[in-house]
């Protein structure tokens, strides 16, 4: 279906698996269901459907892969609670307002970069981060970048993240994010010299 004019997409749910940019640059594409015994969204596979907001991704879904939703400006996920990984740049400039990583979940860079609607993200205390970008083909730091309205953060960690470790927001200030953080480290946050700004 790349480049076709089709504004809407019903798929049978006996369908268990969607090739790699099955709907992309389907610029008019606005709703889609998705089959119910899939377990992943494939590489590229909504890439630049700019006009995407009508879809729910299904219960059962394990993995967002790279690329598979980039650039659909006026798509706004939410997350299954099977969802354990995001590949590089599966959000990139969407529609995302905030974030809920679960525990153990593996996230990749650029996940959720230039999403300009972004004001909340919450991390767990524990949850495996990728740095390689496979839109780029290199490797950065980042996994929220370039998001102006981020302006609430709550870290979990059981330790303060440090710059070094996660750089999770490149390109935002600081400055302007609220941070939420256990108790026991508010004291250490504010000896950060990246955290405290």
């Amino acid at each position: 279906f790349q480049y076709s004019k089709i504004k809407a997409a019903y798929m049978n749910d006996e369908i268990t698996s969607i090739g790699s940019s099955a709907f992309s640059w389907c610029k008019y594409l606005e709703n889609i269901n998705y089959p119910s015994k899939a377990i992943y969204i494939p590489d590229g596979c909504f890439y630049n459907c700019n006009a995407l907001r009508t879809f729910t991704i299904p219960e059962g879904i394990s993995s967002i892969k790279e690329g598979a939703f980039y650039e659909c400006w006026n798509f706004n996920p939410r997350f299954p609670t099977t969802m354990n990984e995001i590949k590089s740049s599966a959000f990139y400039n969407t529609a995302t307002d905030s974030i809920f990583i679960k525990e153990g979940m593996t996230v990749y860079i650029n996940a959720f970069a230039r999403c300009q609607n972004l004001v909340y993200a919450e991390w767990p205390t524990s949850f495996v981060y990728a740095n390689y970008d496979w839109y780029w083909n290199n490797s950065t730091t980042t996994v929220v970048s370039d998001c102006p309205k981020l302006n609430k953060v709550k870290l979990m960690s059981p330790t303060v993240v440090t710059y070094n470790q996660q750089n999770f927001f490149e390109g935002n200030t600081l400055g302007n994010i609220t941070l939420q953080v256990p108790d026991f480290l508010v004291n250490a946050y504010k000896l950060d010299p990246y955290w405290y700004q």
